[in-house]
């Protein structure tokens, strides 16, 4: 009885060892025998931790994991195919258009659908914009912008309605902490709907203290002051400019930063245009070399208001506005009202010609 319980304890342990235990193959157009392609699970920098080389016309990795993380496979010729390491057998299949797909566990079964259903809505925009170039005056141009926002739109709510009904798993955990572009009372509503278990990784409790900053700063709430110094060295407190005009811009950018430069032009345009009609411009700077900014600001020829603190991507007013990527717009009243954020070009244009008719 003493040996069967032995034997009974070892059959346990190996079915628990092999519980984690996972296999990638992957196989299809683009692999050559003796091929390299490297496997990677650090997703911001893609620095590979192992390398596969290509055997029979296919790949194959195995090994053990007790959890569950998004990896890729990737090479030159390929591109990259990327999947959810997990416990199971992993099927990736590598199309000769570059695109892949992987199945043959439960989050990668979820996220192969969610891809089938994003291609879809790429395909709609693809075609509108093929048009683009036929299109003969600005009208068209515009509906044709509008069109693939609002397909953009139709997507963002697909992959939210994804995100919740996959609220207690791992490829739900990784659509809500990977989320643009969505409204932040409406994702704090997602993350309080997580598990006990997503709600204590630290990402999680970044996303609740981002949330509830973004919130301060929504379309319809008072814009926080800031006081900030000129390129003189004179403090400056926006909300001393922005009395002065019926909307101001408040115009996140930088000397180092390339579309930031680009956009000038339309800018004082636009300040040209409606300055007289009560818009004003404020240009803060994402600078850490005051040189550089002063340099760029004569440069660009720019005559409304600058203010920076210098500290780059740290801000205080860029935090304020969970100002991520530049050039950023936010849109205010003569009240300091936030009444608009992240236009650009034509569409700030026309918003602030409806704002001061």
């Amino acid at each position: 009885m003493k040996k069967l319980a032995i034997l009974a304890l070892s059959a346990f342990a190996l079915a628990a060892c092999q519980s984690n235990q996972y296999k990638i193959e992957g196989s299809g157009a683009g692999l050559t025998d003796g091929d390299t392609l490297y496997f990677t699970s650090d997703l911001a920098m893609g620095i590979p931790s192992d390398t596969l080389i290509v055997k029979d016309g296919k790949i194959t990795k195995s090994g053990e994991t007790d959890s569950t993380y998004l990896c890729l496979i990737y090479n030159h010729s390929i591109g990259s195919a990327s999947f959810f390491l997990e416990p199971g057998d992993i099927t990736i299949s590598f199309g000769d258009d570059g695109h892949f797909k992987v199945s043959g566990t439960p989050n990668n079964d979820r996220l192969q659908a969610l891809i089938d259903t994003a291609k879809v809505y790429d395909e709609r925009i693809n075609k509108v914009v093929e048009t683009l170039s036929q299109l003969s005056n600005e009208e068209e141009h515009k509906a044709a912008m509008d069109k693939i926002q609002k397909i953009q739109g139709e997507l963002n709510k697909v992959v939210l309605a994804t995100a919740e009904k996959n609220i207690d798993n791992e490829f739900g955990y990784y659509l809500i902490t990977n989320m643009d572009d969505v409204d932040p009372e409406e994702k704090m509503g997602i993350i309080s709907k997580m598990p006990a278990k997503f709600q204590e990784r630290e990402a999680v409790k970044v996303l609740k203290q981002m949330a509830e900053a973004a919130k301060k700063t929504a379309i319809g709430q008072p814009m926080p002051s800031f006081t900030m110094n000129t390129p003189e060295g004179q403090p400056l407190n926006i909300m001393d400019e922005v009395k002065k005009n019926k909307v101001t811009i408040l115009d996140f950018w930088a000397s180092w930063c390339g579309p930031c430069r680009q956009e000038m032009p339309n800018m004082k345009e636009l300040y040209a245009n409606y300055k007289d009609k009560g818009l004003g411009i404020v240009g803060i700077s994402l600078d850490e070399d005051g040189d550089a900014w002063m340099e760029a600001i004569k440069e660009l020829g720019l005559t409304w208001p600058q203010m920076s603190d210098l500290k780059g991507w740290q801000c205080e007013a860029g935090q304020m506005f969970q100002v991520n990527a530049i050039p950023f717009m936010a849109i205010v009243d003569q009240n300091g009202t936030i009444i608009q954020k992240g236009l650009r070009g034509q569409e700030l244009e026309q918003f602030i010609s409806e704002q001061l008719k």
